[in-house]
């Protein structure tokens, strides 16, 4: 003869407390963990973004004959290129083409256009012996001028 088995009797209690934290594990497994913010780009950062972009834009092959998602694609490229030469960190950049992008076209390039606005009012009255360097060194002074602080960032000097 076989023993026999007692089934414990569940109580409504028990199988809602067991509904209830079978629910909570899934949806703490489910939960998307919160995106931890970026760093700030830097200001070496800025340069390597500007001058990328001025490299991709000269290139005497494609150019800016490019869809515009392949012309980022190259600037993100060379972007990561430069730093390597310039002995940065030998690994790629923790910034994406999307984020390089942004950065140009939110903040650089308003720092360019203003810059071509200060150098063209200091080529209003030429210089005789000036040369390029020159006339951005006189630009610098008049953005200091202007805003009582160095240029946050002399990327906008490399874009002209």
């Amino acid at each position: 003869m076989m023993p026999k088995t007692t089934k414990k009797k569940t109580t409504k209690q028990q199988v809602d407390a067991a509904k209830d934290s079978h629910v909570l594990s899934l949806e703490q497994q489910l939960r998307v963990p919160k995106v931890l913010k970026k760093k700030a780009f830097t200001t070496e950062e800025d340069l390597f973004i500007a001058r990328a972009v001025v490299n991709t834009t000269l290139d005497p092959v494609k150019g800016c004959a490019q869809r515009a998602s392949t012309y980022w694609k190259s600037c993100h490229a060379m972007y990561n290129l430069l730093r390597q030469q310039e002995g940065a960190p030998a690994l790629i950049s923790d910034w994406g083409v999307n984020s390089i992008k942004a950065r140009f076209g939110k903040t650089i390039s308003t720092d360019c256009i203003k810059f071509v606005g200060y150098l063209q009012r200091t080529k209003v009255v030429e210089q005789s012996g000036w040369g390029i360097d020159d006339y951005i060194n006189a630009a610098d002074l008049l953005w200091q001028e202007q805003y009582k602080n160095p240029s946050n960032t002399r990327s906008a000097w490399l874009c002209y």
